[in-house]
């Protein structure tokens, strides 16, 4: 027989007790540091090249249909950019653009470009030196000091 039924704060604190397991944060390779110069001189497709000749270990092949139609936005943003510099942009043309830029950043967060996304999608956060490297220049940093 079952038990008597619970109380309704009993449900409420029962529900609000469910914790969302996420899986444990995948490794990433420890990444350069951005060229503050590089950055100012390029474009975003620029960019986007030099992110993908580094090699990103989070992509798939099935990634390939997302990374395209990210590339072929952002090469609409740079044609549409270029177009704004030609003519005085009306308040339309400037909220275009603002709605193709969100569009771009979206996309930029669904593939895990940006820190934020990566944590929600469970990369691990991308760190200058990696923990192992850390330690091993502890261990190293040690054995100098013990050793006459």
């Amino acid at each position: 027989m079952p038990g008597p039924p619970p109380e309704p704060n009993e449900r409420l604190r029962l529900r609000g007790s469910r914790v969302r397991r996420l899986s444990k944060p995948a490794p990433s390779a420890p990444l350069d540091q951005v060229d503050p110069d590089a950055v100012a001189s390029t474009d975003s497709l620029g960019a986007l090249d030099a992110i993908l000749g580094h090699g990103v270990s989070w992509f798939g092949r099935t990634d390939a249909v997302a990374l395209v139609l990210l590339r072929e936005h952002l090469e609409m943003l740079s044609l549409f950019r270029q177009r704004l510099s030609l003519t005085t942009p009306t308040p339309a043309d400037i909220r275009a653009y603002s709605a193709a830029v969100r569009v771009a950043v979206h996309l930029l967060g669904r593939l895990g470009l940006t820190p934020s996304d990566r944590s929600s999608l469970g990369l691990s956060e991308v760190v200058m030196v990696s923990k192992l490297d850390q330690l091993r220049q502890q261990w190293e940093s040690e054995d100098e000091e013990r050793q006459p």
